[in-house]
């Protein structure tokens, strides 16, 4: 329930009997009920006009729509050549120029694996025998390794 004291400030609340009291909120709420209608019908009021106006515009819009002629569909374009251009297509030169390339580079690759076991080999050899651990030929001893190839 709401207070009275914005329509009685004469007053104070303890000097108003119980039958004032609900008297003064009975007319408090007869004044919200009055100001709600109120705007409701101004709102009813707007609303209604823009219906009105709204349809005029429909009427309006749709005369014009049968006086105007309609227009003839235009003929489909054709559809887009999707092949590739002449100037993008690969030739058969450079499918095999690719192709001679792709076998070359496969070729040393293999080439380089190959060496790589060797060495791998040689290295487990030489670990094995113990040539890893020896002292690194000098001198004369370097020189006859260098023309022969072997350490005697």
């Amino acid at each position: 329930m709401r207070t009275t004291r914005g329509l009685f400030d004469n007053r104070k609340d303890y000097t108003m009997t119980l039958r004032e009291k609900r008297h003064a909120a009975a007319l408090l709420s007869l004044h919200s009920a009055t100001t709600q209608r109120d705007a409701c019908l101004a709102k009813l009021v707007r609303y209604e006009m823009k219906l009105t106006e709204l349809r005029r515009q429909v009427q309006r819009l749709a005369k014009a729509m049968a006086t105007e002629p309609t227009p003839k569909p235009a003929s489909p374009a054709p559809p887009p050549d999707l092949a590739i251009p002449t100037f993008l297509q690969r030739s058969k030169e450079a499918d095999a120029k690719d192709a001679a390339a792709a076998a070359a580079i496969k070729q040393q690759q293999a080439e380089r694996k190959k060496l790589k076991a060797t060495i791998r080999s040689e290295e487990r050899k030489a670990k094995a025998s113990g040539d890893t651990k020896r002292m690194p030929l000098t001198g004369r001893e370097a020189l006859q390794y260098l023309r022969t190839g072997s350490r005697t």
